[in-house]
């Protein structure tokens, strides 16, 4: 009996070991023909291209099967980083029993001029092409869901992609500094463009945004510095910091009225942007928005925007013509800090503060017209206005503010007269800091109206207060006369 038992015992150890022997055997790795394989499934016998000792080199065909000591094995996937750094290596084919293309798996490949994806790959991993600066076009089949961050990024010789409709969002840098790219289409299927996507893609002149997208991530076309124009459609709700900043060609942007925020520096550094339409829609600009857009001329901000970031506008030199929003409640620091061609703003009722340096170094500024709504007023405001001529500050009660510098360290405003309503001049005399104007005027605000912008009618004439007619150039107060007879007063 114990004899039956130790041989038992010792067959059960034997077939334990050929098992054991057995499953070693079928996940190990082998190489056929110079590729090297990684077996991911016993059962199925399924295998994926993984790195070798030696670099891949040449033109490589990949096969959709392979056998090694009379095993059969189907390869599914290219494991992250395969090919990663083969410098030689100029060609390869996927075989369309792949559905994997791993993480980094042809980074790098510096002579790799052409690759071909098949239909069956689902998913393409992060910076799997990353750095292949002689690649100059993919194909993405439709089969493809899933295109991983940083994909394509800085393919230096990439010219043109098409992007299949499969694709529901394009991630973080897929196309970062593709610097040759020239023709993008994006499909009426992506709803998301991710940070920094498109940023860098220099030769990028013309860009067609689907109605489908609704949010344009930070940076998404930054540095695209041949763009021209951009339509947004009005499908997109979000459009994210520095989405179109140093946009160096972009003469022309149309923003739809589903925006409701424009964020951080989304403008700056456009310096052809000559003109913008702020909707309604927008709620708040951020700051430096539209930072050194320095052929920007016309600003109209719309009737929704409670808040100028700080910096919003600074240094858009060009900049002459602004229309502030009724609803605007706070302009930041800084926001119009060197608009150096801005003659005459009107800042509306419903602004309660102006912030440090808001209007400074605008050196072209003539008149301005203050709000009786204003609770706060920053230091140096309007500093190195050194043309202010008139300041209208229709209110009954002026403001009394620790600020004495508002308009300049003089002790004094030189210059500038300061034009408030008869019950107020006494008032501004003694209150800080309008009694430091040497010139205090009492001066009639009825009927003096900020131009509305009401397109209904058109003004006819224009004249000063002397009755004299003047031109669209003047600046200052006077009366318009309109296409129906009627006149009123304005700060032009």
């Amino acid at each position: 009996m114990k004899q039956i038992i130790k041989i038992f015992l010792t067959s059960v150890v034997l077939l334990c070991v050929h098992f054991s022997a057995s499953a070693y055997y079928y996940y190990s790795s082998f190489e056929v023909d110079g590729i090297y394989y990684d077996v991911t499934s016993n059962s199925e016998m399924t295998c994926r291209v993984v790195k070798g000792n030696n670099q891949y080199e040449g033109d490589i065909v990949i096969p959709s099967k392979v056998t090694y000591d009379d095993h059969q094995f189907t390869v599914t996937g290219i494991y992250m980083s395969a090919f990663e750094k083969c410098s030689s290596l100029t060609s390869i084919k996927i075989p369309n029993s792949v559905t994997m293309i791993g993480n980094s798996a042809f980074s790098k490949c510096t002579s790799l001029t052409s690759v071909t994806i098949p239909n069956s790959v689902s998913n393409i991993g992060d910076l799997t092409f990353y750095g292949c600066t002689a690649l100059e076009s993919v194909t993405i089949p439709t089969s493809v869901s899933e295109i991983g961050e940083y994909a394509f990024w800085m393919c230096t010789s990439l010219k043109s992609v098409t992007i299949p409709n499969s694709i529901t969002e394009i991630r973080k840098g897929v196309f970062e500094d593709c610097e040759s790219l020239t023709s993008v289409t994006i499909p009426n299927s992506v709803t998301i463009i991710g940070s920094s996507a498109f940023s860098g893609c220099g030769a990028l002149s013309a860009i067609t945004i689907p109605n489908s997208v609704t949010e344009i991530r930070g940076g998404a076309f930054s540095g695209c510095k041949t763009l021209t124009n951009v339509t947004i459609p009005n499908s997109v709700t979000v459009i994210g910091g520095s989405a179109f900043s140093s946009c160096h060609s972009l003469t022309s942007v149309t923003i739809p009225n589903s925006v409701t925020k424009i964020g951080y520096g989304v403008f700056q550094y456009c310096k052809s942007l000559t003109s913008v339409i702020i909707p309604d829609s927008v709620t708040e600009i951020d700051s430096d928005a539209f930072f050194m857009c320095s052929s920007l001329a016309s600003v109209k901000i719309g009737n929704s925007v409670t808040q100028i970031g700080i910096s919003a506008f600074s240094y858009c030199t060009s900049l002459s013509d602004v229309t502030i929003g009724k609803a605007v409640d706070i302009i930041s620091d800084e926001a119009f800090w060197h608009c150096s061609s801005l003659a005459s703003v009107i800042i509306p009722n419903s602004v309660t503060e102006i912030g440090t340096d808001a209007f400074q170094y605008c050196s072209s500024l003539i008149s301005v017209n203050l709000p009786s709504s204003l609770k706060n007023i920053g230091r140096h405001a309007f500093d190195e206005c050194n043309r202010l001529k008139d300041v209208y500050y229709n209110c009954e009660n002026p403001v009394e503010l620790e600020n004495n510098q508002l308009f300049g360290d003089n002790y004094y405003y030189i210059g500038a007269c300061l034009h408030v309503p008869a019950v107020a001049v006494e008032k501004c005399k003694i209150t800080s800091p309008w009694k430091y104007f040497k010139d205090i005027q009492a001066y009639d605000f009825s009927g003096v109206e900020a131009v509305s912008g009401d397109t209904a009618k058109t003004v006819t004439a224009r004249y000063d207060l002397s009755g004299s007619p003047v031109d669209g150039d003047y600046k200052g107060l006077v009366i318009e006369r309109y296409s129906d007879g009627s006149t009123k007063k304005t700060v032009q």
